[in-house]
């Protein structure tokens, strides 16, 4: 059985790399965080969680590889391709 690669959320030109599930984990915990100030914290981690969500997709993965150089090379790099 072939491994998908784990999808990227952001690449930073210094080559970290942020996974998308650590991304959307991420922005749901701080969402959360800020908004339950005033009583909407579920509503902001489910929207945490669901903000980036398309970027699982096959269509973005394919058009992401292809237009930003600098994530294509740290696939390569991270042997993701």
């Amino acid at each position: 059985m072939t491994r998908r690669p784990a999808p990227i959320a952001h690449c930073s030109p210094d080559g970290r790399v942020q996974l998308l599930g650590d991304h959307l984990k991420g922005t749901a915990t701080l969402a959360s965080k800020f908004a339950g100030e005033f009583g909407a914290g579920e509503w902001a981690k489910i929207t945490g969680l669901w903000h980036n969500l398309w970027k699982y997709s096959k269509r973005f993965r394919l058009s992401f590889g292809r237009t930003n150089i600098l994530c294509k090379n740290i696939r390569k790099q991270m042997r993701l391709t």
